[in-house]
């Protein structure tokens, strides 16, 4: 958890006056990521892909994209999906997640560049 104070002091007609104002937040941010591939990873065939979560996170689902386009999603933890890459062009893709909360919140996920790389059918 990141954490920060600050304390604002003021004197006043001869009264010293003192604010404190914190906040927190949660680490990491967001609270959903990638597991199972690695930023610049060569892929081909059949790869899982998983959602890692933050700490106490829950989501309702899990939506998983690779160049912004759907490629999976799992309503159940632990969320994960299986790419088949065999049925994109080879290149390099970018893959996100999305958690949908149970408010309907969505929360995405940084990005993971991967490249994919299957042999050319001769």
């Amino acid at each position: 958890m990141r954490s920060a104070s600050v304390v604002l002091i003021s004197l006043i007609g001869g009264l010293m006056i003192g604010v404190a104002i914190a906040y927190a937040c949660h680490d990491p941010w967001p609270p959903i990521g990638i597991d199972g591939v690695e930023d610049g990873v060569i892929l081909s065939g059949t790869v899982e892909i998983k959602a890692a979560l933050g700490e106490d996170v829950k989501f309702e689902s899990v939506e998983f994209f690779a160049n912004d386009e759907s490629i999976g999603k799992d309503d159940e933890a632990p969320y994960s999906i299986k790419w088949d890459t065999t049925t994109v062009e080879n290149g390099e893709y970018k893959l996100t997640t999305v958690g949908t909360t149970s408010e309907g919140e969505e929360v995405k996920s940084e990005i993971v560049t991967v490249t994919v790389e299957n042999p050319k059918d001769s």
